[in-house]
């Protein structure tokens, strides 16, 4: 037996195989029906020729020529594989693996004879379309392949059970590099704007539809008429309304059926059961029961024997004293009323609003016991600031600016200060070992001995992210890191800021979305942390409103508190980047280095942001604007403006100032992402400008309310 067959039916005790040549499948349907005396099928040759009965394997790679043992990826599997080609773009694919490192490292791992590697998972269900991740690497997944080691060149690096698929390497795809829109899960689990995407580019129409008409029919907040009205919009914007469009005739058919489609999905949620369900019991309520309810309650309920239980000892609960309030220890509070002793707060922006300047100016604060932004500092604390990103090169530099623009020295910090860079002293808390989160007992034991040593009061750690290897969507994953350095505030006494990155949504509109639902990955990171703030970009309305000059809203970052559980919510404030030249020109670089510094500036916010800051106020507008008739028109002038949709629930007598308020409204929605500005053409042809929601942020923040 040669040891190409010997290798595959070692490999199809797990997976199927079949035998390649050159990457491509090595025998045509004429020669498999050949070896095996049997006919295969059409459509049933390449891949899906793979088996794992090993009689088979046998008489297919002892064929002349097969040297190769491919194993289809998809269902047959349950595999997926990121098939990476660096010899296409070394240095650039290279990057992009660092950067994704730890998504990829801690999965079963080959090497390929071009130079490349094979990070192999296990199928997420649903996963519909295999997109390109980035030039250079792709995902092999339904109707895919991959050649296997026992092949030649092809090696195994990491010899372990494939991990989960981790869905975060598809939620920063652009456009240019997706070949085809990417669906999570099935279409019954797809967002409004993925079905929407479907119809429109035909990827998909009936089942589309179909699922839109039932959501729209259980949600309650449509009219059946109204429903129809949009998916007969939503199938106008197809592709396919082309009369040259490939498919169609296939819009012809279904477009005519869409009352029929909503009048279904109504009366299937009026009727679960049918829709003669409700004349059904009434009629059985009328004859003789066929049980007897309260028997079945009293015998369930009253004389159900106990199942035996262990012995456990009850806890007997003392009455209530209160105390002496006037007497009683207040909270330790470190920073404003931010950060406080013995429990984790968190800071919440995208990337370029300054977040780490931030917290370096408010490391300083801390170990001078000064409040160079405005916040309280109690007295001096001793500061350790840890950055997983930059080199401490960079972060002396930095540091050392922002010393020189608030005319601080070394004896103003008193060896309060310590600063560490991840790339010299690296800190892993968690990873997943064996397919499970499990923390790293070593590191934290360094991290906590590194704390209690220096007798820290405060520690900074940027980016959260940097300090853990563990799905950043999963709950349970998170909530194991943050239960750990809670932990540690608790037993040590100390304040633990987090510093963490937002959500794709919200790095787009600048982190506008004003709210503790844009931290990026798992709800347990807000659920687990004492105080929470975000940092954002004002609207133009907040700015012409503070009286700072136009385009003021790309220079000014505001801090807002979104989650307080144990202080009064923070008044608004803000900073600006003020740059500072470090004078360490070269002859080869002469105009030196340059240094952002956070710098406090005075927020004046009125009786207009409060209203379009406040969440509930929000939440009313976006429900208010989907009862409004359409088109959605956006010049005030218009007769239908949208605007009017939400005037009467301002507060306000003078119409005009409700005008006002219900302008500066629809910019913020606009802000958010929430509605969209577009072109609509109008009866008489013209086209005219008109606001779209976004289905998908719409959403979102109408799940708020339930929270």
């Amino acid at each position: 037996m040669s040891d190409v067959i010997e290798t595959a039916l070692e490999v199809a005790k797990q997976y199927p195989v079949f035998p390649t040549r050159n990457k491509k499948p090595a025998l045509s349907n004429r020669d498999v029906e050949q070896i095996l005396g049997r006919d295969i099928g059409h459509g049933e040759g390449g891949f899906k020729m793979a088996t794992i009965d090993p009689h088979i394997i046998e008489k297919l790679f002892d064929a002349a020529g097969v040297d190769e043992i491919a194993v289809p990826m998809g269902p047959m599997s349950g595999l997926i594989c990121v098939d990476v080609d660096s010899y296409k773009d070394a240095d650039g694919i290279g990057q992009w693996v660092a950067d994704n490192a730890r998504l990829l490292e801690g999965t079963l791992t080959h090497t390929t004879r071009s130079g490349g590697a094979h990070y192999i998972f296990r199928m997420p269900e649903g996963l519909r379309h295999m997109p390109t991740l980035r030039p250079g690497v792709d995902l092999k997944g339904n109707g895919g392949y991959i050649c296997w080691p026992g092949t030649p060149g092809y090696e195994v690096v990491n010899d372990v059970e494939p991990l989960p698929f981790p869905m975060e390497l598809l939620s920063d795809l652009g456009g240019e590099h997706t070949a085809n829109p990417v669906t999570s899960t099935g279409w019954n689990n797809a967002t409004d704007a993925e079905l929407i995407a479907a119809i429109h580019s035909t990827e998909e129409l009936y089942p589309a539809l179909r699922t839109l008409a039932w959501r729209m029919a259980g949600e309650r907040a449509y009219t059946e008429a109204q429903a129809v009205e949009i998916l007969d919009g939503i199938m106008d914007e197809s592709a396919a309304s082309s009369p040259d469009h490939s498919r169609h005739e296939d819009w012809l058919e279904r477009k005519p059926k869409i009352p029929e489609l909503v009048a279904s999905a109504w009366e299937k949620h009026l009727y679960p059961l049918g829709p003669m369900s409700d004349m059904a019991l009434a009629a059985l309520a009328d004859e003789i029961p066929m049980f007897d309810v309260e028997a079945m309650l009293h015998n369930t309920l009253v004389q159900a024997p106990k199942l035996p239980g262990p012995e456990v000892e009850a806890v007997k609960p003392v009455p209530f004293e209160p105390i002496d309030l006037k007497t009683s220890m207040p909270r330790q509070w470190l920073y404003g009323h931010h950060l406080i002793k013995g429990f984790v707060s968190g800071t919440v922006a995208p990337g370029g609003t300054g977040k780490s300047s931030l917290a370096m100016v408010e490391a300083l604060a801390m170990a001078a016991g000064k409040p160079l932004l405005g916040d309280e500092v109690y007295c001096p604390l001793r500061v350790l600031y840890w950055c997983g990103e930059d080199p401490m090169d960079e972060l002396a530099k930095r540091f050392s600016a922002a010393m020189e623009f608030y005319g601080l020295t070394k004896a103003d910090l008193g060896e309060r200060l310590f600063v560490l860079s991840g790339r010299e002293l690296p800190i892993t808390l968690a990873k997943r070992e064996q397919q499970e989160a499990q923390l790293c007992e070593a590191d934290l034991v360094r991290l906590n001995n590194t704390l209690r040593d220096c007798e820290i009061d405060v520690v900074f750690i940027d980016p959260f992210i940097s300090v853990h290897r563990i799905s950043e969507n999963s709950n349970e994953d998170i909530n194991l890191v943050l239960e750990a350095l809670r932990k540690i505030a608790d037993e040590e006494g100390i304040g633990i800021e987090l510093v963490h990155h937002s959500t794709k949504e919200a790095r787009r509109s600048g982190g506008k979305v004003m709210g503790a639902e844009q931290a990026r990955g798992a709800s347990a990171f807000v659920d687990a942390a004492r105080s929470v703030r975000v940092l954002s970009h004002p609207t133009k309305t907040e700015v012409a409103e503070a009286g700072w000059p136009v385009g003021a809203e790309n220079d000014i970052v505001k801090i807002r508190a979104v989650k307080g559980n144990m202080s009064r919510r923070g008044n608004m404030t803000s900073f600006r980047m003020e740059s500072v030249k470090l004078d360490n020109g070269t002859e080869m670089h002469p105009a030196g280095d340059e240094v952002g510094v956070a710098v406090q500036v005075e927020f004046k916010a009125g009786a207009l942001s409060d209203y379009i800051d406040d969440i509930f106020n929000k939440i009313s507008a976006v429900q208010r604007i989907m009862e409004f008739p359409k088109p959605w028109r956006s010049h005030r002038q218009a007769d239908d403006w949208l605007g009017t949709a939400i005037l009467a629930d301002i507060d306000v007598e003078d119409e005009r100032t409700k005008a006002i308020y219900a302008k500066a409204m629809l910019e913020r929605l606009v802000d958010d992402e929430i509605l969209l500005e577009i072109e609509v053409k109008m009866r008489n042809g013209k086209s005219r400008p008109c606001y779209k929601l976004d289905e998908a942020n719409a959403s979102r923040l109408l799940k708020l309310f339930d929270q």
